[in-house]
Protein backbone atom coordinates (compact mmCIF):
# COMPACT_ATOMS: atom_id res chain seq x y z
CA UNK A 1 0.00 0.00 0.00
CA UNK A 2 1.30 3.39 -0.53
CA UNK A 3 1.54 6.40 1.61
CA UNK A 4 0.58 9.94 1.17
CA UNK A 5 4.30 11.71 1.49
CA UNK A 6 3.17 13.46 4.09
CA UNK A 7 6.49 13.32 5.60
CA UNK A 8 8.16 15.50 3.15
CA UNK A 9 6.69 17.73 0.86
CA UNK A 10 9.39 16.47 -1.63
CA UNK A 11 8.11 12.77 -1.24
CA UNK A 12 5.59 12.25 -3.38
CA UNK A 13 4.82 8.88 -4.37
CA UNK A 14 3.39 8.32 -8.03
CA UNK A 15 -0.39 7.43 -8.72
CA UNK A 16 -0.60 4.42 -11.03
CA UNK A 17 -3.79 4.51 -12.58
CA UNK A 18 -3.83 1.10 -14.38
CA UNK A 19 -5.92 -2.08 -13.88
CA UNK A 20 -3.96 -4.78 -15.53
CA UNK A 21 -0.11 -6.07 -17.26
CA UNK A 22 0.90 -8.87 -18.34
CA UNK A 23 5.06 -9.99 -18.48
CA UNK A 24 6.61 -12.04 -19.87
CA UNK A 25 10.02 -12.96 -17.64
CA UNK A 26 12.29 -15.86 -16.65
CA UNK A 27 12.04 -17.21 -13.58
CA UNK A 28 14.24 -19.04 -11.30
CA UNK A 29 13.41 -20.24 -7.69
CA UNK A 30 15.17 -22.30 -4.90
CA UNK A 31 14.75 -23.36 -1.67
CA UNK A 32 16.54 -25.70 0.38
CA UNK A 33 14.30 -28.46 -0.82
CA UNK A 34 13.79 -27.81 -4.43
CA UNK A 35 14.95 -25.56 -7.59
CA UNK A 36 12.61 -24.43 -10.47
CA UNK A 37 13.33 -22.59 -13.53
CA UNK A 38 11.75 -21.58 -16.53
CA UNK A 39 9.76 -19.05 -18.82
CA UNK A 40 6.88 -17.91 -16.77
CA UNK A 41 3.85 -15.54 -17.99
CA UNK A 42 2.53 -13.14 -15.19
CA UNK A 43 -0.95 -11.45 -15.11
CA UNK A 44 -1.83 -8.87 -12.96
CA UNK A 45 -5.00 -7.47 -11.80
CA UNK A 46 -3.96 -4.40 -9.48
CA UNK A 47 -4.66 -5.00 -5.72
CA UNK A 48 -6.73 -8.06 -6.36
CA UNK A 49 -4.73 -11.23 -8.48
CA UNK A 50 -1.39 -12.28 -9.39
CA UNK A 51 -1.50 -15.19 -12.10
CA UNK A 52 1.75 -17.00 -13.31
CA UNK A 53 2.16 -19.82 -15.61
CA UNK A 54 5.32 -21.34 -15.67
CA UNK A 55 6.26 -23.48 -18.64
CA UNK A 56 8.89 -26.26 -18.80
CA UNK A 57 10.47 -27.97 -21.99
CA UNK A 58 9.19 -28.07 -25.21
CA UNK A 59 6.40 -25.03 -23.80
CA UNK A 60 4.61 -27.90 -21.44
CA UNK A 61 3.19 -26.02 -18.40
CA UNK A 62 4.79 -27.24 -15.51
CA UNK A 63 3.42 -25.28 -12.94
CA UNK A 64 0.72 -22.37 -12.38
CA UNK A 65 0.24 -19.96 -9.40
CA UNK A 66 -2.83 -17.93 -8.14
CA UNK A 67 -2.00 -15.26 -5.63
CA UNK A 68 -4.81 -12.95 -4.10
CA UNK A 69 -5.31 -11.30 -0.81
CA UNK A 70 -6.98 -14.23 0.47
CA UNK A 71 -3.50 -16.22 0.36
CA UNK A 72 -1.35 -18.40 -2.50
CA UNK A 73 -2.73 -21.44 -4.91
CA UNK A 74 -0.21 -23.25 -6.83
CA UNK A 75 -0.45 -26.56 -8.47
CA UNK A 76 2.52 -28.69 -9.72
CA UNK A 77 1.56 -30.39 -13.15
CA UNK A 78 4.74 -32.39 -13.39
CA UNK A 79 4.19 -33.78 -9.77
CA UNK A 80 0.45 -33.83 -9.95
CA UNK A 81 0.51 -31.70 -6.45
CA UNK A 82 -1.08 -28.92 -5.47
CA UNK A 83 -1.17 -26.47 -2.12
CA UNK A 84 -3.14 -24.01 -0.98
CA UNK A 85 -2.63 -21.64 2.05
CA UNK A 86 -3.80 -18.51 3.77
CA UNK A 87 -0.91 -15.60 4.98
CA UNK A 88 -1.24 -16.43 8.18
CA UNK A 89 -0.53 -19.93 7.00
CA UNK A 90 2.57 -18.76 4.89
CA UNK A 91 4.01 -16.32 7.91
CA UNK A 92 3.90 -19.44 10.09
CA UNK A 93 5.93 -21.74 7.68
CA UNK A 94 8.42 -19.33 6.97
CA UNK A 95 8.17 -17.57 10.38
CA UNK A 96 7.99 -14.18 8.60
CA UNK A 97 5.24 -11.41 7.61
CA UNK A 98 3.59 -12.21 4.78
CA UNK A 99 1.29 -10.73 2.64
CA UNK A 100 -0.51 -9.90 -1.13
CA UNK A 101 1.41 -6.29 -1.07
CA UNK A 102 4.68 -8.39 -0.78
CA UNK A 103 4.34 -10.01 -3.83
CA UNK A 104 2.51 -7.22 -6.09
CA UNK A 105 5.45 -4.76 -5.12
CA UNK A 106 8.16 -7.16 -6.56
CA UNK A 107 6.40 -7.23 -9.40
CA UNK A 108 5.80 -3.46 -9.66
CA UNK A 109 8.20 -1.38 -7.41
CA UNK A 110 6.37 0.37 -4.63
CA UNK A 111 6.53 0.57 -0.72
CA UNK A 112 5.27 -2.69 0.74
CA UNK A 113 4.39 -1.29 3.64
CA UNK A 114 2.43 1.66 4.14
CA UNK A 115 3.86 4.67 5.82
CA UNK A 116 2.78 5.56 9.51
CA UNK A 117 3.62 7.73 12.47
CA UNK A 118 7.00 7.15 13.81
CA UNK A 119 8.32 6.37 9.79
CA UNK A 120 11.45 8.79 8.95
CA UNK A 121 12.24 9.75 4.99
CA UNK A 122 15.48 10.93 4.01
CA UNK A 123 16.85 12.31 0.83
CA UNK A 124 20.51 10.86 0.30
CA UNK A 125 22.04 11.94 -2.94
CA UNK A 126 19.69 10.75 -5.80
CA UNK A 127 18.23 8.39 -3.61
CA UNK A 128 15.17 8.82 -0.58
CA UNK A 129 15.77 6.69 2.24
CA UNK A 130 12.49 5.18 3.95
CA UNK A 131 12.66 3.98 7.89
CA UNK A 132 9.86 1.60 9.04
CA UNK A 133 8.07 -0.34 11.38
CA UNK A 134 5.64 -2.47 10.48
CA UNK A 135 4.65 -5.11 13.02
CA UNK A 136 7.39 -6.72 14.39
CA UNK A 137 9.48 -5.75 11.49
CA UNK A 138 12.10 -3.11 10.86
CA UNK A 139 11.88 -2.34 6.92
CA UNK A 140 14.61 -0.37 5.27
CA UNK A 141 14.18 1.12 2.16
CA UNK A 142 15.66 3.16 -1.07
CA UNK A 143 13.70 4.62 -3.58
CA UNK A 144 15.16 6.17 -6.65
CA UNK A 145 14.22 10.04 -6.35
CA UNK A 146 13.60 10.64 -9.75
CA UNK A 147 10.87 7.60 -10.47
CA UNK A 148 10.20 7.26 -7.33
CA UNK A 149 10.54 3.52 -7.35
CA UNK A 150 11.99 0.87 -4.88
CA UNK A 151 16.09 -0.21 -5.53
CA UNK A 152 16.64 -2.02 -2.56
CA UNK A 153 14.70 -2.68 0.66
CA UNK A 154 15.90 -5.19 3.98
CA UNK A 155 13.33 -6.12 6.35
CA UNK A 156 14.77 -7.50 9.49
CA UNK A 157 12.49 -9.31 11.78
CA UNK A 158 12.77 -8.58 15.97
CA UNK A 159 14.56 -10.89 18.34
CA UNK A 160 15.00 -13.47 15.13
CA UNK A 161 17.78 -13.49 11.95
CA UNK A 162 14.30 -13.62 9.64
CA UNK A 163 15.75 -11.54 7.43
CA UNK A 164 13.89 -10.62 3.50
CA UNK A 165 16.16 -8.58 0.67
CA UNK A 166 14.59 -7.67 -2.23
CA UNK A 167 16.90 -5.80 -5.11
CA UNK A 168 14.87 -4.37 -8.18
CA UNK A 169 16.47 -2.84 -11.57
CA UNK A 170 16.20 -1.89 -14.76
CA UNK A 171 12.86 -0.16 -14.55
CA UNK A 172 11.24 0.49 -18.06
CA UNK A 173 8.25 2.89 -18.60
CA UNK A 174 4.82 1.60 -19.76
CA UNK A 175 2.68 4.07 -20.31
CA UNK A 176 3.63 6.42 -17.49
CA UNK A 177 4.19 3.28 -14.81
CA UNK A 178 7.86 2.27 -14.35
CA UNK A 179 8.04 -1.52 -13.82
CA UNK A 180 11.34 -3.25 -12.75
CA UNK A 181 12.20 -5.95 -15.30
CA UNK A 182 14.89 -7.17 -13.02
CA UNK A 183 13.93 -8.54 -9.68
CA UNK A 184 15.31 -10.55 -6.58
CA UNK A 185 14.40 -11.66 -3.52
CA UNK A 186 15.98 -13.28 -0.89
CA UNK A 187 14.36 -14.48 2.25
CA UNK A 188 16.22 -15.69 5.27
CA UNK A 189 14.35 -17.81 7.92
CA UNK A 190 14.14 -20.03 11.03
CA UNK A 191 11.84 -22.50 12.89
CA UNK A 192 14.41 -22.25 15.72
CA UNK A 193 15.44 -25.40 14.72
CA UNK A 194 17.20 -24.82 11.41
CA UNK A 195 18.01 -22.10 8.77
CA UNK A 196 16.52 -22.02 5.31
CA UNK A 197 16.99 -19.23 2.47
CA UNK A 198 14.46 -19.13 -0.22
CA UNK A 199 15.43 -16.99 -3.02
CA UNK A 200 13.32 -16.07 -6.37
CA UNK A 201 15.11 -14.32 -9.56
CA UNK A 202 13.03 -12.43 -11.90
CA UNK A 203 14.35 -10.88 -15.42
CA UNK A 204 11.10 -9.44 -17.77
CA UNK A 205 11.66 -9.96 -21.61
CA UNK A 206 8.13 -8.09 -22.05
CA UNK A 207 5.56 -6.06 -20.31
CA UNK A 208 2.72 -4.22 -21.37
CA UNK A 209 -0.82 -2.82 -19.61
CA UNK A 210 -3.71 -4.50 -20.45
CA UNK A 211 -7.54 -3.66 -21.16
CA UNK A 212 -8.53 -6.85 -19.45
CA UNK A 213 -7.23 -10.54 -18.31
CA UNK A 214 -8.54 -13.63 -17.43
CA UNK A 215 -7.16 -15.70 -14.32
CA UNK A 216 -7.98 -19.30 -14.97
CA UNK A 217 -6.99 -21.70 -11.82
CA UNK A 218 -8.94 -24.19 -10.86
CA UNK A 219 -7.09 -28.11 -8.64
CA UNK A 220 -7.73 -31.08 -10.92
CA UNK A 221 -9.29 -34.39 -9.85
CA UNK A 222 -6.70 -36.66 -8.12
CA UNK A 223 -3.91 -34.17 -7.57
CA UNK A 224 -2.53 -34.57 -4.43
CA UNK A 225 -2.67 -32.12 -1.37
CA UNK A 226 0.64 -31.33 -0.04
CA UNK A 227 2.12 -29.32 3.30
CA UNK A 228 4.42 -26.42 2.58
Amino acid sequence: MLGSGEFNKDFILPEENFTYMSIRTKIQFENGQQAMSGNATVRLKKDSAIWVSVNALLGVEAGRMLITQDGVSFINRLERTYFEADYPSLSRRFNFEMSYALFQEALLGNLPFELGNGDKVNLKKNSWEVKQRSNNLEVESLMDATIMKLTELQAAQRGTSNRLEMQLRDYQNLQAVNVPFKSMLSLSYSDGRKKDKTTLNLNHSRAQLESALAFPFSIPDRYTPIRL
